[in-house]
């Protein structure tokens, strides 16, 4: 979003297209390909949200297990985007 908003105040920036296109253009084909599955918006932050809670509450309680489930299920997420980036 701020690369978005950047780019509508300068649109010949060349770094910004590159970052917009290239390197964030990851993220906007994981909303595409979740929103096939699931239908309602910020989909991708409802799912994320949990995880980085978790890894902070097993932190902050210093319980390792929590720290494991978070970085699991990260890893699942990681390879939704990774898929998703792919095809």
């Amino acid at each position: 979003e701020t690369v978005a908003y950047s780019l509508a105040d300068s649109p010949s920036s060349a770094l910004l297209w590159y970052l917009n296109s290239e390197v964030f253009g990851i993220f906007r084909k994981s909303r595409i390909a979740l929103s096939n599955h699931v239908n309602f918006p910020f989909a991708q932050l409802l799912i994320i949200s949990p995880l980085a809670f978790l890894a902070l509450a097993g932190i902050a309680l210093r319980r390792n297990l929590l720290i494991a489930i978070s970085s699991n299920l990260t890893l699942i997420c990681v390879g939704f985007l990774l898929f998703s980036w792919h095809h």
